[in-house]
């Protein structure tokens, strides 16, 4: 990729409009191996762009992202590099309840990662920085190339998504709950079964598979026994057992609230 020269505004001419502010913005900026730790932040919010790895902090929680990867922190400490080797970043500082209001009504959320083509991040910071460079810079146009900015990385990141490699490790904790179904698996144990903690993997496994480990169980069990349900030879007590439930009651009220039938009702219908 060919390196697109760095650009720098921060605070030393803010664009400034009633609830909009941009306090600076750099493309592709090349950093020594290294981390960045500023625990207050910079009073603003910060959208980042990484073109190669880098190890962040979210939630007290230190996580490897990819390259390609954008994250959104709302006002609240950074914490964000590679120690190991020369790295890479695109961003922009704001503030505002207006710009709030834009990422707010776009769907990205603070601490959010999505992973937008690195084109569409450097093609419109690029625009961005060049509007502002202008000697008499349109607020308004400012501000509508940061909203078609905001929305363009949250609609090409979820088009994006199915491409984005799930960590080895989610792919191992899915495959273990979905062969042990049938057994309890408090997520305390799981979390210790792979060195994670129980914040860390319930907010990974939502971010990658769209739902909590204890649901993803749920419907395992459920599965299996809308299969078995089809076997008329056995009571609805022994389904219960078989998927892990001792308490067919217990088993026939899950299974109602996420079928919207009784097993005995969906028995009869197949």
């Amino acid at each position: 990729m060919e390196k697109i020269k760095s650009f720098k505004h921060f605070y030393r001419n803010p664009v400034k409009l009633k609830n909009f502010v941009i306090n600076g913005i750099g493309v592709c900026e090349a950093m020594q191996p290294g981390i960045v730790n500023r625990p207050g932040g910079t009073g603003d919010s910060l959208l980042m762009f990484f073109h190669d790895e880098a190890i962040v902090n979210i939630k007290d929680e230190l996580l490897t992202v990819a390259a390609g990867s954008l994250i959104y922190w709302d006002k609240c400490g950074h914490y964000y590099g590679n120690a190991d080797i020369p790295w890479r970043h695109s961003w922009i500082h704001f503030d505002g309840s207006k710009a709030c209001e834009i990422l707010r009504l776009a769907g990205l959320h603070p601490y959010q990662v999505t992973s937008p083509p690195v084109q569409i991040v450097e093609q419109l910071l690029t625009e961005l920085d060049n509007e502002i460079s202008v000697i008499s810079p349109d607020i308004l146009m400012i501000r509508d190339i940061f909203e078609i900015f905001v929305r363009k990385i949250v609609r090409t990141g979820v088009e994006d998504k199915n491409k984005i490699q799930i960590p080895e490790r989610m792919i191992a904790i899915k495959e273990y709950i979905e062969n042990n179904y049938h057994k309890a698996l408090p997520l305390a144990k799981t979390a210790r079964r792979f060195s994670i903690s129980s914040p860390h993997l319930s907010a990974e496994f939502k971010r990658w598979f769209g739902i909590s480990p204890g649901k993803c169980q749920i419907e395992c069990r459920l599965h299996e026994a809308e299969i078995l349900l089809k076997d008329k030879n056995l009571q609805i007590a022994d389904i219960a057992e078989r998927v892990g439930w001792d308490d067919v009651y217990h088993f026939s009220k899950i299974f109602k609230r996420h079928r919207g039938v009784q097993p005995s009702s969906m028995r009869s219908k197949s």
